[in-house]
């Protein structure tokens, strides 16, 4: 038999727009000035924006288990759910009866120069994670972009072997990126495992998105 590689599975990710009414109400379920940290002088992530993301904060600065950015985890979880909901029902064809829990939320504000590198949210198969574009100008703004799991997973870099160079990462994983065509108010979902990045902001437009990740689990029912 002459070699080949055959598709297996394609990966999915959902993508849609919130309602008018969905994009107020996530508004005001989130603390839009919540405290920011330079994630690049905090350690951890390689190119620098503005976040709220948890690790950065310190006790004093979390208003509840997710951080300082969510208020309303009731409000906010039933928004995601509806659209999870829909993710779910197009990945098997058959509606799922799960319960969302909220692991952590984070603002991320890029201006001129600002980026990330690429990453993702981890490996639990039982985790989601998202993104909600506040404030986007799809003419000015950077993309955010998908990169191909057959190439990070068995070529994945050392970032810390090239400290002073990104060039070779850059490289590596623009060779297969795809680049949601994103407008202000969209929202995203897909698998915590997902490489995902953020090209470099051009202009100080004020990008601003809400990064999220949650933990599904199943629904237990009783016995009659």
């Amino acid at each position: 038999m002459k070699s080949k590689v055959n598709d297996l599975f394609s990966l999915k990710y959902y993508h849609a727009s919130l309602s008018d009414e969905d994009l107020k109400s996530v508004k005001d379920s989130i603390d839009l000035n919540a405290k920011l940290m330079n994630s690049q002088t905090e350690e951890g992530w390689l190119e620098k924006c503005s976040t709220s993301f948890s690790m950065f904060l310190g006790d004093g600065d979390f208003k509840n288990h997710t951080g300082n950015t969510v208020i309303d985890i009731g409000g906010f979880i039933e928004i995601i759910s509806k659209h999870f909901n829909e993710y779910l029902l197009a990945l098997t064809n058959r509606g799922q009866d799960v319960n969302l829990i909220l692991n952590s939320a984070w603002l991320n504000k890029y201006e001129k120069g600002d980026a990330q590198e690429p990453h993702n949210h981890g490996d639990d198969y039982r985790a989601f994670s998202g993104c909600i574009f506040l404030s986007f100008d799809k003419e000015k703004d950077a993309k955010f972009c998908f990169h191909n799991h057959n190439m990070v997973d068995y070529n994945e870099i050392d970032y810390t072997a090239f400290p002073q160079d990104k060039r070779l990462t850059n490289a590596f994983f623009a060779e297969s990126a795809i680049c949601p065509d994103i407008t202000q108010g969209d929202i995203i979902l897909f698998d915590s495992s997902f490489w995902h990045s953020v090209e470099k902001q051009k202009e100080s437009t004020g990008r601003t998105t809400l990064s999220f990740n949650f933990e599904v689990k199943g629904t237990q029912h009783s016995a009659d």
